[in-house]
């Protein structure tokens, strides 16, 4: 229920069979959020420190929106302590939209626990979900205090190792890695449709980073990482994963099995996938105030604070081969999308490479209508695909492009237009 607790001690709490850990919607988050005051966005303002509440840049801090963090105190569920939250056979955990969810500390005059280091394993057909394409919007993960604990640490593993196993975030789900949320709308889309001007977009939340994370893992040994959602942010079926520039943050990447993909005819080894495609933000803490984590159509630098992106998929992302002890930004580096268009600047495996994913309309074939997207030079360039080049029916090759989440593209570098795409085949990885 929202604004419960879980508190694990140093064990194992399994869900097995079919069995589900629904964390429940908010029923009066969206109204919440509404209340707030929130001013219009105005780009040709300056960027500068502005009451959340007055016309603004968007890319400007914004201060004195309610409680800050802590406007999901009353509905934020906390993850507590440390052990293994386990989802084996078919079982599922699932992140609605409306839900909200931290890993932190507490400290309170009736209950103290100083170390947090939480584990989410996922084995067989286990699912997490923060949502699931379009067609079941996400809440909110995030791993961090609100607030500054002397002698607290926050840590956070997750371990992905079954045949079907997977982590998704879909459509305005959030994963923040040392960043949380201010404000966030679960505004139903039914009531969207009805009511237009109302429209949230994932470049409306607000986001301020976290406190007191040490140290964050990623086990993935087999199965499917998702954060596929090939939209700009001002978009509806956006989603967002969100790094923080915390001090003393290190990341560590461990793999089953080592696919080092240096040669161009190199086939892959691993038995563990990325599909990329969907925004990242890279977000460095303020003097005061929350940031708007906007991901449009511009690759880099935003502004002092913010730094925007795509996340690589897993053939486009360097050598994936174990790696220990990344600071924020080196892993912000590690999974974000680099330019395709110049062999002189980027991974090998980048160049020419775009990320694809499924559209995810619900009642359409899921393998019908295909996004992709890449960087080319400062621009991010998201299209979609109605004739992808290779062998096979137009199904089996917008299978083939999902499964890999990779597809070959010739980019136009005068325009940045994507022009033609091809499948990877076996053997051209």
């Amino acid at each position: 229920e929202p604004g419960s607790q879980i508190i694990t001690g140093a064990g194992t709490l399994r869900f097995a069979d079919n069995a589900q850990l629904l964390f429940a919607a908010s029923n009066n988050a969206t109204d919440f959020f509404n209340a707030i005051p929130f001013g219009a966005e105005d780009s040709t303002l300056p960027i500068t420190i502005v009451p959340a509440a007055d016309p603004h840049n968007p890319l400007s801090s914004l201060i004195n929106f309610g409680q800050g963090l802590h406007n999901t105190d009353q509905f934020r569920v906390k993850l507590i302590g440390s052990g293994t939250i386990e989802f084996v056979d078919n079982a599922q955990g699932s992140i609605p939209a409306n839900a909200f969810v931290g890993v932190e500390t507490v400290s309170t005059p009736m209950c103290e626990i100083s170390v947090t280091d939480l584990t989410v394993s996922l084995a067989d057909n286990g699912t997490f979900a923060i949502g699931n394409s379009n067609a079941s919007e996400g809440g909110v993960l995030q791993i961090g205090n609100l607030d500054p604990v002397t002698g607290h640490s926050v840590g956070f593993t997750l371990t992905v190792d079954g045949a079907d196993a997977n982590f998704s975030i879909g459509s305005r789900g959030f994963l923040g890695l040392g960043v949380g949320i201010q404000r966030f709308d679960g505004q139903l889309p039914l009531l969207r449709a009805r009511n237009c001007p109302t429209n949230f977009v994932p470049n409306q939340n607000m986001v301020s980073t976290l406190n007191d994370v040490e140290n964050i893992t990623f086990n993935f040994y087999n199965g499917r990482f998702i954060h596929d959602r090939i939209f700009s942010g001002d978009n509806m079926n956006a989603s967002l994963l969100a790094v923080g520039n915390a001090s003393g943050l290190m990341v560590d990447l461990n793999f089953l099995t080592p696919d080092e993909n240096i040669e161009p005819e190199a086939i892959s080894q691993s038995n563990f996938n990325v599909a990329g495609g969907g925004n990242i933000v890279f977000v460095s803490p303020g003097e005061v105030g929350g940031l708007q984590p906007i991901v449009s159509n511009q690759n880099g630098d935003l502004s002092p604070l913010l730094t925007a992106g795509i996340m690589a998929s897993s053939l486009l992302q360097p050598d994936n081969v174990d790696v220990a002890g990344l600071t924020a930004e080196q892993f912000f580096d590690y999974i974000a999308t680099q330019d395709a268009t110049d062999g002189s600047m980027t991974r090998d495996n980048t160049f020419g490479r775009a990320n694809a994913a499924s559209q995810g309309d619900s009642f359409r074939p899921e393998s019908q209508n295909i996004l992709v997207d890449t960087v080319s030079g400062d621009a991010i360039i998201r299209t979609s695909v109605t004739d992808i080049l290779g062998v096979g029916q137009e199904d089996s090759k917008n299978r083939a492009a999902i499964d890999a989440a990779a597809v070959f593209v010739d980019i136009d570098p005068t325009t940045n237009q994507i022009v033609s795409v091809t499948n990877i085949q076996a053997g051209q990885l």
